[in-house]
């Protein structure tokens, strides 16, 4: 997961993504088979003016619908690649609008790609899920609303899609609003917005639907671009971790460079390193060639410091009013992503960021039923997509927050002896 994160992030910097003046707004989607996600995707591509001529011109030609467009066939960019057998995982959209950019994680809905979902959602600010409202809640939309709540995702929209095929009555759009608000009120969510749209025509998406003059919310794209996501950010503990250090050609000054996971750095700060637990203070921060007083999450910076102390790649840097816990036992919630089942004699190799280390889990305390998000005490046997709590032993004292307090510091995955990423936790 980790790694697929680092090569999208290169992706996205080569775009030049990170330098408009714009506010980034990252979005997973999510819904059962036929929901109709591609639509959704394709139409707030169209409707927001963000497609050229020419690819207009070649989905109408393509569509085979007497002028009509299939707003689906936007998103099918990567076609050409799966028909040559290329297995692609997340697919990655990138639209604005006047207020902001977006970035959207376009995620399988089936079971057995529970990993994709994780791997889309960890990043996000907001979990877009539809629900086809002819088929109700499915299990898979209870599953991706887990996930979503598991990610510590702070903003979740349901779109109640295909309100056409419905008449677009108010009666039965608001059963399912009411079963999704009774199953969400066991999850930990902070905010849920419930829209009802019709993707095929436009409705509820950019514009208002004169269909629905009972629906007295906001749009799917006024509510994106009027998120408030600057709190979400926590800048109180400050962590980074060392992706690499460099000195200067005269060997004089040493840089210590990174990305800043959570918090703020300021020149002047003082700061301890770990797992040696030195201290020094912030003499200079560069942030590319740019000398800056002040810099927070998720700036990549270049940190000069007084002391010429012990530190290498996969330390922990915090400030000395901001420690970590520590400890070599920790409380996890775990999703099991290996064909094998688990088995608790394996030790695996545990990376986090630019961190590793040793470990093996200790016990089962209990798995999640999904469907009801009950707790099986009983069966602890572990197989692909499970989800469970359990225990972990660490080879070494291991500096951390929870997940919920910090994503960076408060997860991790696991690999196997040959290199198979079977796991990724998040820690309680």
């Amino acid at each position: 997961m980790i790694r697929c994160l680092i090569t999208q992030w290169k992706k996205e910097k080569k775009k030049g993504i990170f330098k408009m003046g714009k506010q980034i707004l990252r979005i997973s989607t999510a819904g059962s088979v036929d929901d109709g996600k591609s639509t959704l995707l394709g139409r707030l591509l169209f409707d927001s003016k963000n497609l050229n001529y020419d690819d207009i011109e070649k989905i109408k030609k393509k569509s085979n619908l007497n002028g009509e467009i299939d707003f689906s066939l936007f998103t099918d960019g990567l076609k050409d690649e799966q028909e040559q057998g290329i297995t692609i995982e997340v697919a990655y959209r990138y639209f604005s609008s006047k207020k902001r950019k977006y970035i959207v994680s376009d995620t399988p809905g089936h079971i057995q790609y529970t990993r994709n979902m994780i791997t889309g959602g960890s990043l996000s600010n907001v979990s877009i899920i539809l629900i086809d409202i002819i088929k109700g809640i499915t299990e898979q939309t209870k599953r991706h609303l887990f996930l979503s709540s598991l990610l510590n995702i702070n903003h979740i929209i349901i779109c109640v899609n295909k309100m056409d095929l419905v008449d677009y009555s108010e009666q039965k759009f608001e059963i399912i609003k009411n079963e999704i608000e009774s199953f969400c009120s066991k999850l930990i969510i902070r905010d849920l917005t419930v829209i009802p749209i019709s993707a095929l025509k436009g409705e509820n998406i950019i514009n208002f639907s004169s269909n629905m003059e009972w629906y007295n919310g906001s749009t799917l794209m006024y509510r994106l671009d009027n998120l408030h996501i600057s709190s979400d950010l926590n800048k109180i503990r400050s962590r980074m971790f060392v992706q690499n250090i460099i000195r200067t050609k005269n060997n004089n000054n040493r840089f210590i460079q990174g990305r800043i996971q959570s918090g703020i750095f300021r020149v002047g700060d003082l700061i301890q390193v770990y797992p040696n637990k030195l201290k020094s203070k912030i003499v200079n921060i560069l942030n590319g060639f740019e000398k800056v007083q002040t810099s927070f999450s998720p700036m990549s910076i270049s940190l000069e410091i007084e002391d010429d102390i012990d530190i290498s790649r996969g330390n922990l840097i915090t400030k000395v009013n901001s420690l970590p816990k520590k400890s070599r036992e920790i409380e996890v919630v775990l999703c099991w992503m290996d064909d094998k089942p688990l088995d608790l004699n394996q030790t695996f190799k545990g990376i986090r960021v630019s961190e590793d280390f040793r470990c093996k889990i200790l016990e089962i305390n209990y798995k999640y039923n999904i469907e009801d998000l009950s707790r099986e005490f009983e069966n602890k046997s572990i197989s692909k997509n499970d989800i469970f709590k359990s225990k972990i032993k660490i080879s070494k004292d291991f500096f951390h927050d929870s997940y919920v307090e910090t994503k960076d510091t408060g997860s991790f995955i696991l690999v196997d002896n040959q290199n198979n990423t079977v796991c990724c936790g998040m820690i309680v």
